[in-house]
């Protein structure tokens, strides 16, 4: 089943930017993500971000210059043409799918994921190309949703995101959500060490914390 999150994000792309970085459901990921990028680059680090839409989780890298290369990746065409009109000078790729990650091969030392995981088909094939982007002992930086039992929202593996009264409703846009023993798993048998897993509030849905984790880890 292919998610068509690239329909939604296009659709949300214009907006994207006023909804989610302030008022009462504030999305957060990105500044997490960003915190955890200033621990660990310099100014000769190669950083690619993938799910990048309009470029929240490295704005302040970018605009500190702590960085040698930034690549931004997306499926969504228009989240793109927004993020290069902010950022002038960084790499951005169209994809219509994880499998085109396999294109890109450049090494890097650093993999930002934030708040996209949950879209992708195919957790595995997402493990298995960090690694491979990744310098030897390169960082891999990301957020997912967990399941949560008896959590009003989060308690079912997949779920439809927006309703059909929504004017950002796009059939078969969905979350997919995994068991934190599931990712561990994946990242060991992808040859990752976890540094950090943090679990934090990402937003508000119907009055619902949205519970997401945060994984630091490094390639082994």
């Amino acid at each position: 089943m292919k998610n068509r999150a690239d329909k939604f994000y296009d659709k949300l792309a214009e907006s994207y930017d006023l909804l989610t970085k302030s008022g009462p459901n504030v999305w957060t990921p990105p500044k997490l993500i960003e915190s955890e990028v200033f621990n660990l680059i310099s100014k000769n680090s190669k950083i690619i971000d993938i799910g990048i839409g309009t470029g929240q989780a490295i704005e302040k890298v970018y605009q500190t210059r702590t960085f040698s290369s930034i690549t931004g990746v997306d499926i969504s065409k228009k989240m793109i043409s927004i993020c290069k009109e902010k950022f002038d000078g960084i790499d951005l790729i169209k994809i219509d799918s994880l499998s085109d990650l396999k294109k890109i091969k450049n090494a890097y030392d650093l993999v930002i994921c934030s708040g996209t995981f949950e879209f992708f088909e195919n957790a595995e094939i997402f493990f298995e190309q960090c690694h491979r982007l990744l310098n030897k002992s390169g960082y891999l930086i990301f957020t997912y949703e967990p399941i949560i039992l008896f959590h009003l929202i989060q308690k079912d593996e997949i779920s439809n995101n927006i309703s059909g009264n929504s004017e950002f409703q796009v059939d078969g846009f969905f979350t997919k959500r995994y068991k934190p023993s599931t990712i561990n798993k994946l990242l060991s048998s992808n040859k990752f060490n976890v540094l950090k897993d943090e679990e934090f509030i990402s937003y508000k849905k119907n009055d619902s914390n949205i519970i997401y984790h945060l994984i630091v880890c490094k390639k082994i």
